[in-house]
Order: structure tokens, then C-alpha cells, then sequence
């Protein structure tokens, strides 16, 4: 039997209107409540977004005039697509893509208005989130039209697709996962899990979500899921996100509860029908507590909590959790989740006979919530627990302490002259105003140099920042490895920090975010008094943050080399060459700058051992050649001379991509663990000498391959090849 698909509805965010896409648009025309009752009226655009491939989900967005394409990409980002900070573009009118290159970034310049882009209703553009696994949009233009009332922002959702009815493929009951990479072969789709179904890859799942990026690389949803809410949620014509929130309280107790033993209508019935499936353990007796650490964090950021939940025989610490958004709803969840998977390692999955807790408006709300599992909940005093609990928050306390001093901004003026200090503000507050990111692509990094006092050489590398209008200012790399190791890594922020020992940049801060004597002598050498922001020299490692590294003088010397090239001219810079104050600066940089004489003698020697299966050549590949050879030119080299030999019908696999061996974060999640990339064979990736591979240590190739790299004393010209049998002692 064929399934009809529904047609697509949605809810206006003005009024609580609900209807399909078609009768959407005209709702839109002349929804009331969309117009404010007095005020003057403004033009605005209102544009129709739609997947391409999965029409089902859509937006109806209202922008000024004013607004630009950046405005709307960072609100598809926020509501519907960002997962891992992926490029983006948006194609209006004809292209030429024979030139496209997906992993470039493209040279941004200031985004035009809509007003000046000709848009007419009944224009369409084409938009994509990500050219690896892409997120393709259609946009169209709805209508440009005056509405009353002053505007608010330069963008407004008016309405949103309500979430499609997705049935798990094991049970046809409502999904709530999605399969990361599996497809169902029933529909072609991938394949969807109810609470309790697909327990055993739930590690591979990604959350339900109402987005057509659901299901794609690590999306698990936007910045208000919240809304539209299920068909079955009354509205009354309210946005429910304009509602007076509860005042909140730690757990309230009902006034006048009627049935104590229907389970709450707010935890996942699913999970609570799988929990009731794990076996009951009559004799066992939980313990749980909730214990408020106020005046921790900012009052900003909420009021941290510990959950304990403790076994009352054996006083073992079953699970402890540590949350800033502590209601009673969230406590009940804790406790399933310890049922479903206890911290304690000697632990099985199971339902407790009894809990205890020390709380009476915690007793009942449990009581609620947990009646039909068949666990008994009561209130009991327990010197123990409290004990127990004190102690842990004591702990907990100290530990988050700890952690919001490593966060603190470290001093970087001191025991800096007065005219240092003094040069570096006024060099930043000239960048600032000259905004170099307009001619220097982010994608491209200065190689600055310099002689120390000492007589050693000085350098780093540095990228503007500033194109995307949030960060303005300079990325510091000590050497060209660390800034490859960021570009390739930057898919996650922790491998990042790892794969470079720490991040520093110099970037226009707010004063909170310097450190109060820094400030003072910032104030002291010519800061205006009403100033809010200043530059502030920031260093962050895994532990937090770190004492930068970077002198001042060659910073302030790159500042104004930036910023005069800027002020000359307006166009984009091809190349620059330039000197101030005994400090050099060379843009673009080439990864072959930072080699000296002694770097280039000798040569690189790379063993490469394959592992890619049967049919591959099951020796070594010995790859020698020059230090300052590229290795993207290297292994096409090596490729070249390979396919002249005779290999009897097997291959030989040289590696694409290189990843540090002893470098990787544990359990990096669906793809096991994360080993820090080092080179990738990719266009736009950062080019790499074979003596940036030395340093690196051992290499892999995911499973396909292990590298080996060694200098050699022996000179030679070019590149020369070797198939060697591996030696039976070595492996």
C-alpha cells in the first residue's frame, strides 16, 4: 500500500496560525498581529527558504532592506544548520563554476545590501551549507511590502514548518533518533529510532530535529527547537516563546495532585517503557540529593547543582552529575539515565525497589514520575547523605572554581615600557580603523621576522581576522606546522588545542575580558576614558588559559606594515613585501620561508608500510627526497615513478591524508578515536615540506598505511623511489 505524504503545514509566529505552505504566503499578506497597532511603516522583504531536496521544511522570514546576505546566512546558521562552522554560499544569477574550488574559503568583501541587489518577487537563489555532505536551500522572494510598527532587527521569523510525524523503522512510534549513516532500505531514508529501539549504535545517532540538516555530519539541532511546538500543543494564538516564564524554584510540589501515580507527561514514554523492560532489584535502595552551589558562576550563566544519587547499602556513588538548569523534570531524567546506564563500573542496568531523598517536594515529584515502574519513593532523613552530600559539593565546588580561574585572562604588560604599551595601542587602533581583513584573505597567513636581543632569529605567522565582522584582529602561530595543524584540525576545537599545544591571538576585547592591571595600563598610556574595548594578547591551551608567548614589538610593527598597505590602497593584496622597525613581513607565506641552510642539507627519508588489503604490495615503499620538496609533490612524484615498475598484479597504496600516531583525542565518538591531522592531499589544504614531517613522529593514514620519517646526512637532487621487503625481526 502506498503512504500519501501529508501536505507540509506551518505556524505563524505572530498570531498561532497554523495552515500549509501556499496558505501560509497569503496568511503572511495580512496577518494582523504581525503589524503593530500604532508607528510608522518601513519596507521589508519577506522570503519563502525551502530544502531543496526535502521541500517539507521551510521558513518565512521578513529582512529590511538593510539587511545583508551575511545577515541571513548567520540566521540559517543559528536556527537550522550550523554543526561544525562548514563554509557557505549563497549563488544568485549565472555562475561559472569552472574555477570552483569547494575547500577554499573565498575572499570575502563587504556584502551589499538587499536594496542594492535588484531583487524583484518571484526571484529565486540558490543557497549551500557545507560542500562536503551539503545542505542545499532554495530562497525566494515572497514579496517587498511596508508593515507598521519600527523595526526591531534586521531579521524576523514569521513562520517555521511544523516537525514532521517520523515513525521509528523497527516500530512505527514517533523517532526520536536518526541514524547518522544507514539508510533504510524499506524507504530510502535514513534509518529512525524511537526511545527504546537502536539502544545498541546509539552512539552513531543523531537527535530528531526539526531541520533539513537532521541526520548530516554532527547536527543535533538549532537555537530553538522549542518552536513551532507539536500539533497537539495548545497555543491559543500565543508564541510560546513570548510567555512569562515559571518562576523558578528548585522543585515545586502540586497543590492538589489527584493521581499520584500516572507518570509524568514530560519524560520520553519510550525510555520510560524500555526502563520498565530492566529487572526490578526489590532489595535495592537508592539514595538522591540535590544540593544549589550559588555565588559560583555569574548570575548570568545560572546556579550550579549537584545530583547524587548514592546505593543506601553499600554507600557507593551510583552517579553524580553536576547541571545549572536544575528543576524537578531534570532530576527525574538523571535518575532514568542512572537506571539505563550507572556510572559505577560493577553496576548492571536496573531498577532500583526503593529511593529515599531528603526532599519532600523531591519525594512526590520522583513519586509522580517513577509510580509505574514499581519504585517505591519516600522521604527519610539521612545523616549520611547529607554528609555525603556536603562533601561532594565542597569537592565540586572547588573543582568548577578552579576551572573558572584557569579561564581568567593572563597579565601581558608587565614589566613592558611605557612607550611599547603605548605604540601597541596606537598601531591596533590604527589597524582597527584601516581594516586590513578587506584586503588580506583569512585563508592566507603573514610570515613575519625579526632578530631578538640575543641575536637568535624571531618568527611567526599570523592570519587576519576580521572578514566575518565578529573577531577582529591577528591569529599568532609560532611556526607554518601549528598553523596547518589549525587549518586541518579545526573541525574540533579540543583536537586543535592538542594537535597545537595552544592558540594565541591578538584581538579587540572587552574589558572584562583583560586583566584589570592590563587595563590600567592601557588607561595610563592614552585610552580613552569612555573606551569598552582594548587589544588584548590571549594564549588558550587544554587547561585553559596560558601566559602568551608573543613579544610586543614585532605585533606592533605587523599592525602598522597591515594597516599602511590598507590605507594605500583599497584593492584586494596579491603580494607584499615590507619592513618596519627591524621587522619583516612576507605575504603570502610559503612553507619553504621558515627553512634554514641547516633545515635544507641532507635528506627526507619516508618508509611507508601499507595495510590496505590483499591486493596491495605488502613491503615497504622507501621515499627519499629533498627537505624542501612539497609532499603533495612528493607522493605525485613517487605515484608517477611507481606506475613504472612491474608489481605482478598487485598495487602499491601511498598515503592521501597523514595523522599523527601518538597524537589523538580517546573515544572522539562515531569514528572512534580523533588522531590530529598533519597533511592532507586536498585542494586549499596548507602546503607542507618533507622536513615539516619530521617533527612529527610517527604517521598513519586512518588504517591504510603507517609513515615513518627520518632525515638522512646524504644530498640528493630529486626524488627517488624503492620497493623493499620488510624485515621479518621489524614486523
Amino acid at each position: 500500500m502506498t503512504r500519501s505524504r501529508p501536505p507540509s503545514r506551518g505556524m505563524c509566529r505572530a498570531c498561532g496560525y497554523v495552515g500549509a505552505k501556499a496558505s501560509m504566503t497569503r496568511h503572511q499578506a495580512g496577518c494582523a498581529l504581525r503589524q503593530a497597532t500604532d508607528g510608522p511603516t518601513h519596507d521589508v522583504f519577506r522570503f519563502r527558504v525551502s530544502g531543496t531536496d526535502l521541500p517539507a521544511y521551510w521558513l518565512d522570514v521578513e529582512l529590511t532592506p538593510q539587511a545583508t546576505l551575511d545577515d541571513l546566512d548567520r540566521f540559517l546558521r543559528d536556527l537550522w544548520l550550523d554543526c561544525c562552522g562548514h563554509l557557505s554560499s549563497f549563488t544568485i544569477g549565472p555562475q561559472d563554476d569552472s574555477n570552483f574550488d569547494p575547500y577554499r574559503a573565498p575572499r570575502r568583501t563587504r556584502q551589499p545590501p538587499l536594496a542594492k541587489l535588484g531583487l524583484q518577487p518571484g526571484d529565486k537563489f540558490g543557497y549551500t551549507y557545507d560542500f562536503g555532505s551539503s545542505t542545499n536551500l532554495t530562497v525566494q522572494v515572497q514579496a517587498y511590502e511596508a508593515v507598521s510598527g519600527k523595526a526591531t532587527g534586521k531579521i524576523k521569523l514569521l513562520a517555521r514548518n511544523l516537525a514532521p510525524v517520523l515513525m521509528c523503522s523497527r516500530c512505527e512510534k514517533p523517532a526520536k533518533w536518526v541514524h547518522s549513516w544507514e539508510a533504510d532500505a524499506a524507504t530510502g531514508g535514513p534509518l529512525l529510532y524511537c526511545g527504546a529501539h537502536g539502544q545498541k549504535t546509539r552512539d552513531e545517532q543523531l537527535p530528531v530535529v526539526n531541520s533539513p540538516r537532521m541526520g548530516v555530519c554532527g547536527y543535533a539541532g538549532g537555537s530553538d527547537e522549542s518552536w513551532p511546538p507539536t500539533p497537539s500543543t495548545p497555543t491559543n494564538g500565543q508564541d510560546p516563546l513570548e510567555a512569562d516564564p515559571p518562576t523558578r524554584t528548585l522543585i515545586q510540589t502540586p497543590t492538589s495532585p489527584e493521581d499520584t501515580s500516572v507518570p509524568d507527561q514530560d519524560l520520553d514514554q519510550e525510555v520510560l517503557a524500555y526502563v520498565q523492560t530492566l529487572p526490578l532489584q526489590a532489595e535495592t535502595v537508592w539514595l538522591v540529593a540535590v544540593q544549589e552551589m550559588p555565588d559560583i558562576l555569574p548570575p548570568e550563566e545560572g546556579v550550579p547543582a549537584v545530583v547524587l544519587v548514592v546505593d543506601a547499602a553499600s554507600g557507593q556513588i551510583v552517579t553524580s552529575e553536576v547541571t545549572t538548569d536544575i528543576t524537578a523534570q531534570v532530576v527525574q531524567e538523571i535518575v532514568i539515565e542512572t537506571m539505563l546506564a550507572p556510572e559505577a563500573d560493577d553496576l548492571r542496568p536496573q531498577r532500583p525497589g526503593q529511593i529515599f531523598t531528603l526532599d519532600a517536594a523531591l519525594a512526590f515529584s520522583l513519586h509522580t514520575a517513577l509510580a509505574s515502574l514499581g519504585i517505591r519513593v519516600e522521604r527519610r532523613d539521612s545523616p549520611e547523605l547529607e554528609a555525603l552530600l556536603a562533601h561532594l559539593t565542597e569537592e565540586v565546588g572547588a573543582e568548577m572554581q578552579a576551572q573558572i580561574e584557569c579561564q581568567r585572562p593572563h597579565a601581558f604588560l608587565q614589566d613592558v615600557p611605557d612607550q611599547d604599551v603605548k605604540a601597541l595601542l596606537e598601531a591596533f587602533a590604527r589597524f582597527v580603523n584601516a581594516k586590513p581583513w578587506q584586503n588580506f584573505a583569512p585563508d592566507k597567513p603573514v610570515r613575519v621576522s625579526w632578530t631578538n636581543p640575543d641575536g637568535t632569529a624571531g618568527q611567526l605567522y599570523a592570519t587576519v581576522m576580521g572578514d566575518l565582522g565578529e573577531v577582529f584582529g591577528l591569529a599568532l602561530y609560532p611556526d607554518w606546522l601549528r598553523y596547518s595543524k589549525h587549518i586541518l584540525n579545526s573541525f574540533n576545537p579540543e583536537l586543535v588545542l592538542l594537535a597545537t599545544g595552544g592558540l594565541e591571538s591578538l584581538t579587540l576585547s572587552q574589558r572584562e575580558e583583560l586583566q584589570p592591571e592590563d587595563w590600567e595600563r592601557f588607561r595610563a598610556v592614552g585610552l580613552p576614558a569612555r573606551a569598552k574595548a582594548a587589544p588584548a594578547l590571549v594564549r588558550v591551551g587544554l587547561t585553559g588559559t596560558q601566559p602568551p608567548t608573543v613579544p610586543l614589538p614585532p605585533l606592533t610593527a605587523v599592525l602598522t606594515i597591515l594597516s599602511e598597505r590598507a590605507e594605500r590602497r583599497a584593492s584586494p593584496v596579491t603580494s607584499l613585501k615590507a619592513a618596519s622597525g627591524g621587522v619583516s613581513v612576507k605575504y603570502p607565506a610559503d612553507p619553504r620561508d621558515e627553512l634554514s641552510p641547516e633545515a635544507r642539507r641532507g635528506s627526507i627519508e619516508l618508509r611507508v608500510k601499507s595495510s590496505a588489503g590483499p591486493f596491495a604490495y605488502d613491503g615497504e615503499v622507501v621515499i627519499t627526497g629533498p627537505p624542501e620538496m612539497l609532499v603533495r609533490q612528493a607522493f605525485a612524484q613517487a605515484r608517477r615513478l611507481l606506475d613504472q615498475k612491474s608489481m605482478q598484479g598487485r598495487t602499491v597504496y601511498l598515503p592521501y591524508h597523514l595523522e599523527s600516531a601518538g597524537q589523538a583525542l580517546e573515544d572522539g565518538g562515531l569514528y572512534g578515536d580523533l588522531h590530529v591531522r598533519v597533511w592532507e592531499n586536498r585542494l586549499g589544504s596548507p602546503a607542507l615540506t618533507l622536513a615539516h614531517l619530521t617533527p612529527t613522529g610517527p604517521l598513519i593514514d586512518g588504517g591504510l598505511a603507517t609513515i615513518e620519517v627520518q632525515a638522512q646526512g646524504a644530498e640528493v637532487t630529486g626524488l627517488t623511489v624503492e620497493l623493499q621487503a620488510v624485515n621479518p625481526r621489524s614486523g
